[in-house]
């Protein structure tokens, strides 16, 4: 027995006429009537007669339709379970990130997407108050932040908090201060946050060194922080001055091997500084394509 078999049963009962079951299947009516033989042949029983109306259904060929009919319905159904889901089925994720302290992760997460198509990603790029409150306000569906300790940034913790958001940790990064390998602090036994403030002090970013900023400009003695915003720059210019600026103590040497650089970590011992990216999303929102995203940044992360 043969689905082709049962899907001429079935539009005999809408046809009546083998040639236009023939049409409706491109193939030739010889055929139609071959696949019919073999299939009485196989029942041993006769399932139709023609009348001058054409052909019409004995009461076995009867039974058999309505049988016939319960497989063809079970073959659409199997197709459309295989069927792949339309484009617009895939999850839509509206994801807030800051401009620069989430960007490699983000085009992980992007080479990820393109990989996967497990869902589509809609990119809101802010400051961490604005993130915050477009998230309180569900105007995206999560963000990914940098954010320091609490003791350190207790406005901004109090704020996620106020609006009942749930964190989760992503990964955290020891901030070091650092110096070209000939700086002269380098070579002390030991130094403290004292001895560093004496110097002047440059970053790459204000928004995230905000805390570093206000330190420097409090208590340095010369009361001034520059700011260098091209990396290079930046590298080059602590190499060849005994200026100190801040690092991730983990991108030392790689920035070393990228701009050919010499430039060494400066611990302070009465100083530890990290920064936490995390994850946040509203409490009462747990859905499962969220889930999925934070699999995927959690392994990519590492």
């Amino acid at each position: 027995m043969r689905l082709l078999q049962l899907q001429i049963l079935s539009l005999l009962e809408k046809e009546h006429s083998l040639i236009n079951v023939a049409h409706k299947l491109y193939i030739s009516q010889p055929s139609i009537s071959t696949a019919l033989k073999e299939l009485e042949h196989e029942l041993g029983c006769t399932l139709l007669e023609r009348t001058n109306r054409g052909m019409k259904f004995t009461a076995a060929g009867m039974e058999v339709l309505q049988q016939a009919k319960i497989i063809l319905e079970e073959c659409e159904t199997i197709k459309t379970l295989c069927r792949p889901s339309p484009a617009a089925a895939i999850p839509h994720i509206r994801l807030g990130l800051e401009p620069d302290t989430t960007k490699e992760l983000y085009a992980g997460l992007l080479v990820s997407q393109e990989k996967n198509k497990k869902y589509n990603i809609e990119s809101f790029f802010d400051n961490r108050r604005e993130l915050i409150d477009k998230l309180h306000e569900e105007k995206i569906d999560a963000c990914i932040l940098s954010v320091g300790p609490k003791k350190y940034e207790p406005s901004l913790w109090e704020l996620i908090t106020r609006h009942s958001l749930h964190c989760t940790s992503l990964y955290e990064q020891k901030i070091c201060f650092i110096t070209a390998a000939a700086h002269p602090l380098q070579q002390k036994p030991a130094v403290c946050l004292e001895d560093i403030l004496q110097y002047s002090y440059v970053t790459l970013t204000g928004s995230r060194d905000k805390y570093f900023v206000d330190l420097f400009e409090d208590n340095a003695k010369n009361k001034y922080v520059t700011y260098i915003y091209d990396p290079e720059s930046y590298y080059t210019f602590l190499e060849h001055t005994d200026t100190i600026g801040i690092c991730c103590c983990d991108e030392i040497e790689k920035n070393n091997i990228r701009y050919g650089r010499n430039l060494k970590a400066l611990a302070a011992a009465d100083f530890t500084f990290k920064y936490q990216t995390v994850f946040i999303r509203k409490k009462t929102s747990i859905q499962n394509e969220l889930n999925l995203l934070l699999k995927t940044l959690k392994r990519i992360s590492h």
